[in-house]
């Protein structure tokens, strides 16, 4: 098999659940504590209560739930890959040897990003760097709406005085949100999500000052502690990295299933008949009291559970069918969170306020699907098609360089990739993760060639309303993971080849190298190397599949031909990347500096 690594989650991901599932049980005990302090027994504070309740108890299912299933996922995928298929698999022809070797010697060239661009280079990395924050700016906008319906229901619905500086700070605090979604959408490293956080604390802290209370200074930070802070652990949960790509689907079901629960008892325990009714037909098949309560919240439980699968399964169509993005998905998710969490507060003043909470996520939808249509067109040029290889033992490293630079990418060019384990999690579509739950997830594997076409075809690439392009993730076994190499590298623009942590023992990416020497012209070609990379190796493979280059290749009578590296070091190296990348795509001649 093609350097299959392990598909279990590693030991940093149940060190990433712990941690996840502290962070919820603390947010617990942050958000019921200020519910319970307010509960008057008042029907108002009694629906709060269980509104609470519902998702303290929803978002960690929720998360438990997710990292189940994507091992289970991941454990299917592994096995699937490892399966061989009957004759009528794609083949792959082998390699026409060169009778004479190519004339010049191969060069390695080891790039900075600061080279030259041509002008198409420049106007794709420029574009993709627009794109990513004019993205980042439609949400703000909509955040702004969302922020200014709900300072508004919020001083209204206390009989608060308008004041400039108390309006702003309301104002403020309801943005915060704002941060989290920039993060999401454009950050690529810890500083600059530390850049974004620190710049909010700083228009907090300057809109906060004039309305300080000098005998309590902190008062508006722990306000803003109480409003936000139990809400954005339990968004953070549910959209941790490990289980990002299901965690709003499965949060759905899970919060429509506890929900079930909460319905069930009040409807039970609505009066003294009931309840005598409902323990009497437990006792009647064999149940005890409590026995019965347990069925009745397990009847509740798999009643509206059921009612999730059917929304998780109508959220599966509307992405196929482009409607939705696996990003607005995830955004969504956490705007609507919000207004959840804020709605329970305005509760307090009449239960009729919380729809101004709902009225303000409709705001936020309202404004970003208009920005979205405002600046949304879809391009008459094809987009660059990236082609993303690598080892696939990285793991973790690299699903975080992959995170990182997609999120550019995508906004100017596709990407496709041979899946595998190690990004399995990252690339899940809503679609393939219901095909899983179905069983059907060997439907997604290519088992022919006309499997391979077909699945060719569906990659035809169209932006989602969001401006960005999918992924295009190929699911192969043992044996057609080479022809739907070869035919991928044959149709992209460039490829990109991550090559860290690359030694003898990966047998597949040597493979890969040969293939890409023979079959595409080097300048489309981008190596990723670091201090884990065997390059006395490399420079040995790359070497003798130079020698052995086949007389068809376009390579082989490249008066100048050289390999282009990348020396990945940090975050800062994905920019590098990009503009690296985006030269191959445009067949830029390297020029020093």
């Amino acid at each position: 098999m093609r350097d299959a690594c392990c598909c279990t989650l590693d030991a940093d991901t149940r060190r990433h659940a712990l941690k996840v599932s502290a962070l919820a049980a603390l947010a617990a005990l942050l958000a019921t504590a200020p519910a319970y302090a307010a509960a008057s027994g008042t029907a108002t504070s009694s629906i709060t209560g269980e509104l609470v309740g519902i998702l303290m108890l929803s978002v960690p299912l929720a998360f438990v739930m997710s990292v189940i299933a994507l091992g289970l996922y991941l454990r299917a995928v592994k096995r699937s890959m490892l399966r061989r298929t009957t004759p009528r698999g794609p083949t792959t022809a082998p390699i026409p040897l060169a009778s004479v070797s190519p004339a010049n010697a191969l060069r390695l060239v080891f790039l900075t990003g600061a080279e030259a661009l041509s002008d198409d280079a420049e106007r794709f990395v420029a574009g993709a760097t627009h794109n990513l924050w004019r993205l980042a700016g439609v949400y703000a906008a909509g955040g702004v709406a969302f922020a200014l319906v709900m300072t508004i229901a919020y001083l209204a619905a206390n009989g608060i005085g308008f004041s400039p500086f108390r309006t702003l700070f309301f104002f403020v605090s309801y943005a915060w949100p704002i941060v989290l979604t920039t993060g999401l959408i454009a950050c690529v490293s810890r500083r600059e999500w530390l850049a974004i956080i620190v710049a909010y604390c700083a228009i907090f802290t300057a809109v906060t000052a004039p309305v300080l209370n000098a005998q309590n200074p902190l008062a508006a930070f722990l306000a803003w502690a109480i409003n936000n802070g139990p809400v954005t652990l339990l968004v953070l949960t549910f959209l941790a990295r490990p289980i990002r790509a299901v965690g709003p689907m499965v949060m759905a079901m899970m919060f429509a299933a506890v929900t079930g629960i909460s319905l069930a008892v009040h409807t039970i325990g609505a009066t003294n008949e009931r309840i005598t009714w409902v323990v009497g037909a437990g006792g009647a098949v064999g149940l005890d009291g409590h026995e019965t309560f347990l069925a009745v919240m397990l009847t509740g439980f798999v009643a509206l559970g059921v009612a999730g699968w059917f929304l998780m399964r109508d959220i599966g169509r509307r992405y196929q069918a482009q409607q939705i993005s696996d990003q607005s998905l995830m955004l969504d998710s956490l705007w609507l969170m919000f207004a959840i969490n804020h709605g329970i507060d305005l509760v307090f003043a009449g239960p009729a306020w919380f729809s101004a909470a709902l009225a303000a996520f409709a705001a936020y939808k309202v404004v970003t699907l208009a920005l979205f249509a405002v600046f949304h067109r879809d391009d008459d040029a094809a987009p660059v098609r990236l082609l993303l290889l690598r080892v696939f033992s990285l793991g973790k490293r690299s699903e975080r360089l992959f995170s990182a630079f997609a999120k550019p990418w995508r906004h100017a060019g596709t990407m496709r990739l041979i899946a595998g384990p190690d990004l399995a999690t990252s690339t899940i579509e809503p679609h393939e993760f219901l095909g899983f739950l179905t069983g059907q997830i060997d439907r997604h594997f290519i088992d022919s060639q006309a499997t391979l076409e077909r699945r060719i075809g569906e990659t035809v690439p169209h932006r989602d309303r969001d401006g960005r392009y999918r992924i295009g993730d190929f699911f192969c076994h043992d044996d057609t993971w080479r022809p739907v190499l070869r035919k991928l590298a044959a149709s992209s623009d460039a490829i990109m080849m991550d090559l860290r942590g690359f030694s003898q023992k990966h047998k597949g990416c040597a493979f890969e190298i040969q293939e890409l020497m023979h079959h595409v012209p080097l300048g489309r070609i981008v190596l990723i190397v670091d201090r884990t990379t065997d390059r006395t190796f490399l420079r040995e493979t790359l070497e003798r599949s130079w020698q052995m280059l086949g007389s068809g290749s376009p390579n082989h009578a490249d008066p100048e031909p050289c390999v282009r590296i990348v020396p990945f070091a940090s975050s800062v190296s994905t920019r590098t990347l990009l503009r690296v990348v985006a030269a191959a795509a445009h067949a830029t001649p390297v020029t020093t500096p």
